[in-house]
């Protein structure tokens, strides 16, 4: 194997180690942004969860705690005209429960999604610049091998004007040995 032939394959080594190594980084950066995005749609949903909890307690319970609470007062005697401010209050707990609940579907849908979008782009991203590397180091990768096979071409050049400058001077010797003798 020749000199020009070593270096031709030592830079398409180096060029295949580099775009490996560049692979393995934007392979990385992708698992990154995944679990990036897991995690937030997770945390999402927790807070979520516990929204729609509240808000189904709310619901569910405010209507017969203003229902006990307004019958105490009409029963002790004494808060009887406290009656229907109560039963307003807990008619407004139980319909504040279930917007609480349904902003927190509506939420979580619009966190979900504003989650994904983020997501996406920075997967593009990542991806975009990923073959942007890969398309730099082909295109060195192709200027290297060029560069090598101009010099290559050039010392062969050279070479063989070198082979006819001393064939030249063989034949001048050889010549002039004839004419001498």
């Amino acid at each position: 194997m020749g000199l020009f032939s070593k270096i031709s394959k030592g830079a398409n080594n180096f060029f295949k180690k580099v775009d490996s190594g560049a692979n393995q980084v934007f392979k990385k950066v992708n698992q990154g942004i995944n679990q990036a995005g897991n995690f937030a749609s997770n945390a999402a949903n927790e807070v979520t969860g516990v929204a729609k909890q509240a808000g189904n307690f709310l619901e569910k319970n405010a209507g017969t705690i203003a229902d006990v609470g307004a019958g105490l007062a009409v029963a002790s005697g004494v808060g009887a005209e406290f009656a229907p401010a109560i039963l307003a209050a807990g008619n407004s707990a139980q319909l504040a429960g279930s917007r609480l609940k349904k902003g927190a579907v509506g939420t979580n849908k619009l966190l979900q999604n504003n989650i994904s979008q983020s997501q996406a782009k920075a997967s593009d991203f990542n991806n975009s610049l990923s073959q942007s590397v890969k398309s730099a180091l082909n295109q060195g990768n192709a200027t290297s091998q060029n560069m090598i096979n101009q010099a290559s071409n050039k010392v062969n050049k050279l070479g063989d004007q070198l082979n006819n400058a001393i064939g030249s001077a063989q034949n001048a010797i050889s010549n002039a040995q004839v004419q001498i003798v």
